[in-house]
């Protein structure tokens, strides 16, 4: 099939008469990636309330499916809301101020401002968007949008991936540490009285720390005065007699 084909074979005419198609249908009655299709390569109009409303109750469903656990996709229900958003704004510079442009590229633009603010994504969605359009020119648009739009959702809070691991409790170093931390030393976060056994340990004495103690991992040790005088300074005592095994 050709471009205009693939595209007209995905058009539903629902209950609108002949050589006519109803948009509403044609956005909702459709696969997700074929509804995408439509929103950058139809030449036809999409009227400004259909596009209003589906892009209200697609973001809707999207944040309840995503929250719900289930593997319901972000990339694509992202994508959707962006490119009917895009459409949107082509269609009103179209219709209030009589510009001749091509709402495909407004869709395309608007997909990559979504998703790019929701998942914090610049190089490597912009090789995505370009891979799946198979247009090279639209790189720069594409990656001035991507990094305005992480950017401006930067200034708001984290990326929804961040967002999730957070609330799961998951542990992950950032890139960047906090401003509270940058005057920190290993020593304020260091356990001041060190529990440590040594090789040869009664239970009792093991049971009793067990009991007494939060953490679970203790360091054995063993008595080293051979060495102590390389751990002394002046009358100082560094290394407190320990050495780690």
């Amino acid at each position: 099939l050709s471009g205009s084909e693939d595209i007209n074979s995905t058009i539903r005419q629902f209950f609108c008469s002949n050589k006519t198609y109803n948009d509403m249908a044609t956005l909702f009655f459709n696969p997700q990636e074929a509804a995408i299709h439509q929103l950058f390569h139809q030449d036809g109009t999409f009227s400004p309330v259909t596009l209003s409303i589906f892009f209200l109750l697609y973001f809707l469903l999207a944040c309840w499916t995503y929250g719900v656990s289930v593997p319901s996709g972000l990339f694509v229900p992202s994508l959707l809301c962006g490119a009917a958003f895009g459409r949107l704004v082509a269609n009103i510079l179209k219709v209030k101020l009589g510009l001749a442009i091509y709402s495909g590229t407004f869709a395309l633009i608007g997909a990559a401002a979504f998703l790019g603010g929701v998942v914090r994504m610049t190089i490597s969605l912009t090789v995505i968007l370009i891979e799946s359009t198979n247009e090279i020119t639209y790189g720069l648009p594409i990656m001035i949008t991507l990094m305005v739009a992480k950017w401006t959702g930067d200034f708001f809070n984290k990326g929804i991936y961040d967002i999730h691991i957070q609330l799961k409790g998951v542990p992950l170093l950032e890139w960047e540490t906090e401003v509270e931390m940058d005057k920190l030393t290993a020593s304020d976060i260091m356990e001041p009285n060190l529990t440590y056994v040594y090789p040869h340990t009664r239970v009792q004495s093991l049971v009793s720390i067990l009991r007494t103690t939060v953490y679970h991992a203790f360091p054995v040790v063993t008595e080293n005065r051979q060495n102590e005088r390389d751990f002394m300074k002046g009358n100082i005592l560094i290394s407190n007699n320990i050495r780690f095994k």
